[in-house]
């Protein structure tokens, strides 16, 4: 079972536990962006119990692309099988190009801020990072597995201890509950649906499927792979959501443009982004 909890939470929390935080509330919704988190946490989990259950009654590997098969036929699932296998293979250059642009603040010749894309030294990097990923897979599942529990390892501490720290050292907990101007809703409730698509946060509970990719390769998948999964997805949710919140109470908004409103409320708050590395949420407001 700790496997699949740590492969589906692996999955989940990659490169987005920073770019999915900052894009949420400062691109789409402020403060609001924690009803993103939650409300698509809570769209997964009605999705992801029924696929946990599949897991456990059908243990294949590669199982995500086969449940079609059995529900709508061989043409469906050839269709899904292909789109599905698109997709893996973007997410693995998605990934190399994330880590890179994060290593781009200790080695900035691998990112052009300017036009917003990699260098030629940083596509050398991410090409490297590639190959790097594909040998850990053909190394096989065994030594995959062992490997992958000093990577979730990590993903638990660092993004624990980031919470930990913003919220003891700079937290503010009138940001979080929208004593800004423009209020928790800057943008309106609208942007709390159409941020967690372009912001990442669907992208984000997505990876929960990498516990079912492996659902053939373990002892007891019945009761392993529901278990592992759906604990995944819950602990992922959690992280997120405090994520979000020590983000939003932490950052220096006002180094970023916005002043904080104590006991007063803007009368005129009008939202636009920041075009910027950061991409705050700016508002022009009057009193």
């Amino acid at each position: 079972m700790t496997d699949y909890f740590m492969l589906a939470f692996t999955g989940m929390v990659g490169s987005g536990w920073l770019f999915a935080a900052l894009g949420a509330a400062g691109a789409m919704g402020g403060p609001a962006s924690l009803l993103s988190w939650i409300i698509a946490g809570v769209f997964f989990i009605f999705m992801v119990f029924p696929f946990a259950e599949l897991g456990g009654l059908f243990p294949f590997s590669g199982s995500l692309a086969r449940y079609n098969h059995y529900s709508h036929g061989t043409i469906s699932n050839y269709l899904l099988a292909w789109a599905y296998t698109l997709g893996a293979v973007t997410t693995v250059s998605v990934e190399a190009v994330a880590i890179v642009e994060y290593a781009s603040y200790y080695v900035p010749q691998f990112w052009n801020s300017s036009i917003g894309v990699l260098t030629p030294l940083g596509l050398v990097v991410a090409a490297l990072l590639v190959l790097v990923f594909l040998a850990i897979q053909l190394i096989g599942v065994n030594v995959y597995g062992w490997f992958n529990r000093f990577i979730t390892a990590w993903k638990i501490l660092i993004p624990g201890l980031t919470i930990i720290l913003l919220i003891a050292l700079y937290f503010h907990p009138d940001y979080v509950i929208g004593k800004l101007p423009g209020g928790f809703v800057p943008y309106g409730y609208s942007a709390v649906f159409a941020g967690m698509i372009t912001t990442g946060i669907v992208w984000a509970y997505e990876g929960f499927r990498q516990g079912l990719e492996y659902a053939g390769e373990g002892k007891n998948p019945q009761r392993d792979v529901p278990l592992g999964t759906i604990l995944a997805l819950i602990s992922a949710i959690i992280l997120y959501i405090l994520l979000e919140i020590a983000f939003i109470g932490a950052i220096n908004w006002k180094a970023a443009g916005v002043e904080p409103v104590i006991g007063k409320r803007s009368h005129q708050a009008v939202g636009k982004l920041i075009h910027s590395p950061v991409r705050l949420w700016q508002l022009e407001y009057r009193y």
